[in-house]
Formats: structure tokens, sequence, C-alpha cells
């Protein structure tokens, strides 16, 4: 080979200490899990900010659609559903408004809950039931994409809230 001699490249001399062959296999070897954990934490965070942020989209758009008259509890279940459906969450509980029961033991809730008022509550328009609010819940572990949710410390469920005035309210609220 022209120009390439043993210890030289083209003129230079390559300094070598002895007993450092392999340091940057070894290096990367440690540094290597570290940034891969980094890298795939900041991915899980995002993911878990995405849902957050689409849960509060979906449970604004489906209490927009309750406070309406004429307001349909099947219409605006399946709405909540098509809204949710970017995220992969598709199935879930259904809950009255008014219900805090837990899911119970042993059985599968689905991905998501949603806390909805009854028809009979959507269609009051006295002033007893002037608001609508829809609550949703998901639990941590439908969340997370690789498990990595426990390990950068998440180990709370996702909760987003809305509440509106239904419109079409006979008397009640202030001018």
């Amino acid at each position: 080979m022209v120009g390439v001699k043993r210890g030289k490249v083209m003129g230079l001399r390559i300094f070598r200490r002895p007993g450092r062959r392999g340091v940057a296999t070894v290096e990367m070897a440690v540094v290597a899990p570290l940034l891969l954990l980094l890298l795939f934490g900041a991915i899980e965070f995002g993911w878990i900010f995405l849902v957050q942020q689409t849960m509060t989209n979906s449970a604004r758009e489906a209490c927009r659609m309750a406070v309406l008259q004429g307001a349909d509890r099947d219409a605006i279940i399946e709405h909540f559903r098509s809204a949710m459906r970017g995220t992969g969450l598709v199935d879930g509980q259904i809950k009255d408004g008014d219900s805090t029961a837990p899911c119970p033991a042993g059985s599968a809730c689905g991905d998501w809950t949603l806390n909805l008022p009854s028809q009979a509550v959507l269609d009051d328009r006295s002033s007893a039931n002037e608001t609508v609010t829809i609550t949703v819940t998901v639990p941590n572990t439908k969340v997370s994409l690789a498990g990595l949710a426990r390990v950068i410390g998440f180990k709370r469920s996702l909760h987003a809230s809305c509440t509106m005035r239904k419109e079409g309210v006979m008397g009640g609220g202030s001018g």
C-alpha cells in the first residue's frame, strides 16, 4: 500500500498508549443504556402528553355536544370515541355523572372511563341542572407505550374534565 506503513499513515504517526485497547467499547457499553433510557423516556413522556391533550380535547368536544338543546347521549359517546381513536384507546366504560364506583375487581373496564350525565339530565333545561360536566379517566397502565412510564416515575391516572353551561336553560343564571 502506498503511503501506509506500520505505525504511520501518510507520514503521520499514530500514538497509542499501552493498555488502552477497548476503552471506547467499554465507554459505549456504559453510556449507551443511559442514552437509550433518556431517548425512550422522552418518547414516552411525549406520548403521555399527547394522550392527555387528546383526552382534554375529547372531553371538551363531548361537553360541547352535551350542552346543545336536543343532545343525544349515544351521539355524544360516539363523538367522544371518535375523538379518542387517534390514541388507540378505543374502548371504555361509560358511567352516569353521579357514579363514583370503581371498576369491579377482576373485570376489564376498557381503556378509559367516561362520566357522562344521564339522558334525563341532558334533556332537563331547568335552572337545577344548568351545567354539564364530563370527566374522563385513563389508567396509567393504558397510557404507557413500552412500560417505561413506571421507570420514569409516572404512577397516576390521567384525568380530564370539562364543565359548560347548557344552552337554552330556563330561569337560573344571572345576566
